[in-house]
């Protein structure tokens, strides 16, 4: 017979491993949460938990915490700095929404992810040894990863290499839950996902578990997982994946280079790259791959694609507006969710003449749905101003630090745990230079991971003093 939380453990873990899809209409109620498929094994993992709460009348409130504590002080100023700017609040409106329901919705929706959320990973993780969180999370995301590959890899033979009698096999997804067959396929890999940059978070949320398995496994079987972590970065055509993703691995491989076990695999495996390189590419097949890497390369000069790509024009547009809404506001900001009401009168005209995106949906007082902002940093900035800033920016710096301070511990799963958490926090970090929500479930869970092995850590060092 299953316990409360054997069955809220379990509805964790699928959730887990649903965190790619989000390619399917949801309940609209739900609003950001709508087609986002974790997020309804988490709302059902919270709600399963809380009738175990009121039954059992025990309650674990983690206040001992650095980056919990943060989050908490970060609460409290989004309470304060709209609060002092409730009078402007009560006068906005933008697309039929008034400022204070926006605000509402907003607390809610930060809420939900920065404590409900949380509340869930903790209850879940926190009597699970090192060992157990290590290699049941990873698994978790490689069953996940593994689906989001098979299925990526049939897009890639259908789209980039014309095997169009796989369109029955690809359709037959959509009877897989949370998951609907999309109208058409671009060259732009995306599988289960909306769109590639939803697949780019996913990989590089969970790029550095996959990695992980060079340092745990003994056959060349080990590699498979970061092959395929790159094949999709490639096809997805993602220049926040390439990016990011490159940068993780470089980080990797500078941590194995540490160890000089490893230091000798990586520079053969280096040359023998070089070597096949050299000879793929001097090929005919390699020559026409070497014009899509080098175009993909130019792809990455934001600078030169800025007035020629509408997608640049329109985030960079968007957070030089919310940059003066900054400047106009700078100490408390404006209040959470408020930034497109203010922001609304800096666009510049570099990033807003002749651009479709503003006329059909940011400009457009027919779609309800709210510019984005396409930085949580400078969200921040404009909603809670530099305390709200510095305040997050905290809880970021606390939650690496106890990565780090993970790796350098004296037992190995800690220090592979500590690699793997200290890559995708980064990842996830720079992540947020280019996507204005608090929803990449990864960073929280990967901090109630850091609170789960602090305790952990705390219950052994408990048991060595009482035995002494």
């Amino acid at each position: 017979m299953f316990s409360l939380r054997k069955i809220y453990t379990l509805i964790f873990l699928v959730g887990i491993f649903f965190i790619p899809f989000n390619e399917f209409t949801g309940l609209s109620f739900l609003g950001e949460y709508s087609n986002e498929a974790s997020a309804y094994f988490f709302f059902v993992g919270s709600f399963v938990l809380l009738i175990d709460i009121l039954l059992s009348r025990k309650i674990v409130i983690p206040f001992n915490y650095t980056p919990i504590i943060f989050i908490g002080v970060y609460l409290i100023w989004i309470i304060i700095s709209s609060l002092i700017n409730l009078p402007e609040m009560s006068g906005n409106t933008l697309k039929g929404t008034g400022g204070i329901e926006r605000f509402f919705r907003q607390f809610i929706s930060v809420f939900i992810t920065l404590v409900l959320f949380i509340y869930l990973y903790i209850n879940v993780l926190r009597k699970w040894s090192v060992e157990k969180i290590f290699y049941r999370m990873r698994f978790v995301f490689l069953l996940s990863f593994s689906f989001v590959f098979l299925y990526g890899l049939l897009e890639i033979m259908y789209a980039h290499f014309g095997m169009t009698f796989l369109a029955p096999i690809i359709k037959s997804f959509s009877y897989f839950p949370f998951y609907e067959f999309p109208n058409y396929f671009s060259d732009r890999i995306s599988s289960v996902s909306f769109e590639a940059p939803f697949l780019a978070i996913f990989l590089i949320t969970v790029a550095a578990w996959m990695f992980s398995y060079i340092l745990t496994e003994k056959t060349l079987v080990r590699f498979i997982p970061t092959i395929c972590v790159l094949i999709l970065t490639y096809y997805s055509d993602s220049r926040t994946a390439l990016i990011i993703i490159l940068f993780q691995l470089f980080l990797f491989v500078l941590i194995l280079m540490r160890q000089q076990v490893y230091r000798k695999y990586i520079l053969l495996g280096g040359g023998a790259l070089v070597l096949l390189g050299v000879l793929f590419f001097t090929s005919p097949k390699g020559a026409k791959a070497a014009e899509e890497i080098t175009e993909k390369i130019e792809r990455l000069d934001f600078q030169k694609n800025l007035l020629n790509n509408v997608s640049n024009r329109s985030r960079f547009g968007m957070q030089y507006a919310q940059l003066q809404v900054f400047k106009e506001h700078p100490i408390v900001g404006v209040g959470l969710g408020q930034q497109a009401y203010y922001s609304k009168y800096h666009y510049p005209p570099w990033a807003a003449t002749s651009n479709y995106e503003f006329k059909l949906w940011y400009k457009n007082p027919n779609v309800r749905n709210f510019p984005p902002g396409y930085n949580l940093y400078i969200r921040i900035l404009a909603e809670n101003g530099i305390i709200g800033f510095l305040i997050f920016a905290l809880i970021i710096a606390t939650t690496l630090y106890k990565s780090i301070q993970l790796y350098f511990k004296k037992d190995l799963i800690k220090n592979i745990l500590g690699v793997v958490l200290t890559i995708s926090i980064v990842g996830i970090a720079i992540n947020w230079l280019q996507i204005d929500t608090y929803r990449l479930y990864g960073f929280w869970l990967f901090l109630a991971i850091l609170y789960a092995v602090d305790r952990d850590q705390s219950n052994k060092n408990k048991v060595v003093l009482d035995g002494q």
